[in-house]
């Protein structure tokens, strides 16, 4: 009935090499990272707004005009917009989860795509 498995050289939990990537678990984590990088940039947005009201705006847009060039105030405005988008798009998956709508797996992918022409859309729009 037992067999004895200390002769076998196995890990004892499987690696995470062997599972495949799910849509979900990905968009969850993705989910997670776009929350924790909004959170970063409303501190250093604070942050700003802080030395702004220190040093007067005059001084600060010559220091930040002087920090970044266009393109790098573009990129930084893009990648603000995108993860904002993402996370909004995300949210309302996970609202609807909770609410238990979309539950059966045969939706997973489904309305994983769903979120991410709705995210191009926006996208789009903006």
């Amino acid at each position: 009935m037992f067999r004895d498995f200390s002769s076998l050289n196995r890990p004892l939990s499987p690696h995470l090499t062997i599972y495949l990537p799910q849509h979900s678990s990905l968009f969850s984590i993705w989910h997670r990272f776009s929350g924790v990088l909004l959170m970063f940039l409303v501190l250093i947005f604070l942050l700003s707004t802080n030395l702004v009201s220190f040093c007067g705006t005059q001084y600060f847009f010559y220091f930040v005009s002087a920090l970044l060039s266009i393109w790098i105030k573009k990129l930084v405005f893009l990648s603000i917009c995108l993860t904002s988008i993402y996370h909004f798009t995300n949210g309302i998956r996970h609202l609807a989860w909770d609410l238990g709508f979309w539950l059966h797996k045969d939706y997973f992918v489904h309305f994983a795509i769903v979120m991410i022409l709705i995210f191009l859309l926006i996208l789009i729009i903006i």
